[in-house]
């Protein structure tokens, strides 16, 4: 792995700072998004619920909400982590022309694209695995709540929600 980043990083780039982006920044949203969704899942399931005569019953006609409005914190966290990455081009173009100059040397190359794979591979590949980490914790979140909803209070169109939320 520390092979690959250094082959298609700019020379002489450290790659720890991206790597470690990529890591902790899925590991965050992951936390923060499971968590904003248990929250708001747990809100929504509460509502299914209603006292009759002291007692709490399930309300058969109650239908959970829908899952697009539980992952309130979801999109916008792996938005903002994609951004971030995506700030690693600009870093990457830019630190060719720090320290060494190492610009002078990848315009000698005979690859003109060279200068432009080690630029844009690294983030790119990283928004490319941070997204299908996003879809699989989508996946994840919806398996939750389709299994602890009550059969009888999940909405008609249960997959349609899945897409929704995508």
């Amino acid at each position: 792995m520390k092979e690959f980043l250094k082959r298609n990083l700019p020379p002489g780039m450290d790659p720890n700072p991206q790597k470690n982006l990529f890591i902790f920044g899925n590991i965050s949203a992951f936390i923060i998004s499971f968590f904003a969704f248990i929250v708001n899942y747990a809100e929504a399931r509460q509502r299914l619920y209603m006292y009759l005569g002291g007692e709490l019953t399930l309300n058969a006609d109650a239908t959970i909400g829908h899952f697009h409005s539980m992952l309130e914190l979801f999109h916008g966290m792996y938005f903002l982590l994609i951004m971030f990455i995506l700030g690693y081009i600009i870093y990457n173009y830019a630190d060719y022309r720090r320290g060494s100059k190492s610009i002078y040397t990848m315009k000698r190359l005979p690859s003109v694209f060279e200068r432009h794979r080690r630029a844009l591979t690294v983030p790119l590949l990283s928004v490319a695995a941070t997204v299908a980490l996003a879809i699989a914790a989508a996946f994840l979140f919806f398996i939750i709540y389709v299994l602890a909803t009550p059969k009888i209070c999940l909405p008609h169109d249960v997959w349609g929600e899945l897409w929704r939320s995508l």
